[in-house]
């Protein structure tokens, strides 16, 4: 018996590989400032099963829920509330709510849970110090320094500018 061998022409090409790839890479896991972490004062362990629903948000909370939830804000605006619901959450253990405008830091609260192991709850910011000024802001919840949840929103239109504090003048005796 002969065996037929068939050979494949092998052809092999150059191409150029490009400096910069369009490939995403990945995001990193968000973490907890330490300037946040430092100013932890609960003692208790938060569980590690923990969750938080995504986020929504709102000008105003009900029961702990948004009244008319979006992600588009227009100014003026008083102030907006990230709600969500949570279960298995350690009552007494440190929780975390940092928010960003844009990816910088404008607002953080943190303060030992306080309420039950699941339900709904929410974080609230009133204006920042400059208003809140057009862009996108990210709210991140941690329980413990674990990260748990991240949502956006978007803010348009210019903060109102503060009405201006009248200068007192001298007035002659």
């Amino acid at each position: 018996q002969n065996a037929v061998h068939k050979r494949k022409r092998l052809l092999l090409t150059i191409t150029d590989t490009p400096l910069v790839s369009d490939t995403p890479t990945g995001t990193p896991t968000p973490f907890l400032p330490l300037v946040v972490e430092a100013q932890f004062i609960s003692v208790i362990t938060p569980n590690p099963d923990a969750v938080i629903s995504p986020l929504t948000f709102a000008t105003s909370v009900k029961g702990g829920l948004p009244e008319a939830p979006s992600t588009l804000f227009r100014n003026p605006i008083p102030r907006i509330f990230a709600s969500f619901s949570y279960d298995n959450m350690t009552p007494g253990a440190q929780w975390s709510a940092v928010w960003y405008r844009n990816g910088e830091y404008i607002f953080h609260e943190s303060y030992p849970w306080d309420g039950a192991t699941g339900g709904y709850y929410y974080s609230e910011c009133i204006s920042p110090a400059n208003g809140w000024q057009p862009g996108i802001y990210t709210v991140q919840i941690y329980v413990g320094v674990d990260f748990k949840r991240a949502g956006s929103f978007t803010v348009e239109g210019d903060a109102p500018t503060p009405a201006a504090t009248p200068i007192p003048t001298a007035r002659p005796c």
